[in-house]
């Protein structure tokens, strides 16, 4: 071969067809940070980013260190995507914001089904007399969803819904309260971008609230309504939501009631919230509320409702920031009956009791610091709860929860510093407290709080204790044993 053929053979070597890369080598560049980037720049990478970090119903904390959805029928509370957790910020339980996306989910967001294998539920040893806690201590996934908000369903099942950092967005169900599967809003309705709070009248209608992408880039409110909780039928006048996305549902005194905000709006606007009423959870009347921002805490109680927020407009000076209602439809400003108003702030947490008191967490007036109050007449009027020294860490509660008969009330706190978080147990109204917990298990713990009731009667039936996954708190089932 002279030296043109050898010439001419390399030419057709480097300009001809070339070789393809083997497959695996094209996968591996489109897993690059640089691939991953590109994707989230695409007209949806704002709504992947919301679903894959939003916190959770409920409700002001989990809010929720703020994650606050006490999350549970009995207490619904929010807290602007604030909540430690619980879904679009329930102001119930503190806890951290959502958490930013880098391309592959950590492994507290990752879902994980409860079929894995089980171990057999603890019994944790109080010396409380009639109080019971069964519970998994360190579950076979730490990386398990757990719930933020629950209600119970017909055979001994409940129904509830997960945000982080609990878990991914999401339905979760469970047989034993122990053990949770996920579901993706889209199982609930093609179009759903988030779900955020449940509530059911406990005689066959559950509510779901939420939000789904809007024509315009928003999220728009939804509700959505089932019989059993697996088949959902969304609200077809989509117009009456008015573009808000909706934030945390409840049920009481024979209507549900939802409430709702944008958080986009301009930081001087007004941002009053608004709140919805409806008699069957499919026909819903706008109602005007008397409180503002991005938070707000909505509890039935045995004779209404109680909502807690920032004001509109200033009170007295015996005026909390508390409000009542015998309807959900008209608000009336309560009272404090000790002179200590200008010592509560909104509420983050509540739960009602079958004596009708109701116990709460109130920001302090400095904004950092806990109170617990307590109102004995529905909401009306309120007071400080005179407590002594044996609550630790008294400024770090976020979350309170209560089991009760008609003539004795076990009032629950959580107190978290940093991932290690206590239960304490108060028998006589909140003065005296004790530690709620069997060190030979190790348990029951949790850093959030659920209460399960029935409809619109006060008293939880149980109340669940869960840890963020990976922490290793694990989740924890309380009830009396003695008839409530």
């Amino acid at each position: 071969m002279n030296d043109r053929d050898v010439e001419e053979r390399l030419h057709s070597v480097v300009k001809g067809e070339q070789p393809r890369a083997p497959q695996s080598l094209r996968s591996f560049l489109r897993g690059l940070p640089e691939a991953q980037t590109q994707r989230r720049r695409g007209p949806l990478a704002w709504l992947r980013t919301l679903v894959d970090g939003v916190p959770g119903s409920a409700h002001r904390s989990l809010l929720i260190g703020r994650t606050q959805l006490g999350l549970g029928v009995a207490a619904a509370v929010v807290v602007g995507l604030v909540a430690g957790g619980a879904l679009l910020s329930f102001r119930q339980t503190t806890g951290p914001a959502a958490p930013t996306r880098t391309g592959t989910p950590t492994p507290m967001q990752t879902p994980q089904r409860s079929g894995q294998a089980k171990s057999s539920p603890i019994v944790a040893s109080l010396g409380i007399p009639n109080l019971e806690w069964i519970g998994v201590p360190a579950l076979n996934k730490d990386n398990m969803t757990l719930p933020t908000q629950v209600i119970p369903l017909a055979g001994g099942k409940y129904l509830g819904i997960t945000a982080s950092p609990y878990g991914l967005n999401g339905l979760v169900r469970s047989a034993d309260g122990l053990y949770w599967d996920w579901s993706s809003p889209a199982d609930v309705n093609a179009g759903a971008a988030v779900l955020t709070s449940i509530a059911s009248d406990g005689v066959g209608t559950i509510i779901l609230s939420g939000a789904a992408q809007g024509v315009d880039g928003t999220l728009d409110g939804r509700i959505y309504v089932s019989r059993d909780g697996n088949s959902w039928q969304e609200i077809a006048d989509e117009s009456i939501f008015r573009g808000v996305t909706l934030r945390t549902a409840v049920y009481g005194t024979g209507g549900f009631v939802v409430l709702g905000w944008n958080e986009a709006s301009p930081a001087d606007s007004l941002r009053q919230v608004a709140e919805w009423r409806s008699d069957d959870g499919r026909s819903w009347t706008r109602v005007t509320t008397p409180i503002k921002g991005t938070s707000a805490l909505i509890v039935p109680t045995q004779g209404g409702f109680l909502l807690s927020g920032t004001p509109l407009a200033a009170g007295r000076i015996d005026e909390p920031p508390m409000w009542f209602s015998t309807d959900g439809r008209t608000w009336a400003r309560a009272r404090a009956i000790d002179n200590t108003a200008q010592k509560m702030g909104p509420l983050l947490s509540a739960t009602v009791t079958r004596m009708s008191s109701v116990y709460a967490v109130s920001m302090g007036a400095d904004g950092v610091s806990r109170e617990l109050v307590l109102s004995k007449d529905g909401g009306m009027t309120w007071r400080l709860v005179k407590r002594n020294d044996s609550t630790p860490y008294a400024s770090s509660i976020n979350q309170i929860t209560s089991l009760s008969t008609s003539d004795m009330e076990y009032i629950f706190v959580t107190v978290t510093m940093g991932e290690a978080a206590s239960l304490y147990v108060s028998t006589d109204g909140g003065t005296n407290w004790v530690m709620a917990k069997d060190h030979k298990v190790g348990g029951p713990t949790g850093t959030a709080l659920l209460q399960i009731g029935t409809g619109s009667q006060a008293g939880a039936t149980r109340i669940l204790a869960v840890g963020k996954p990976g922490t290793g708190l694990g989740v924890w089932l309380g009830s009396l044993s003695i008839a409530p």
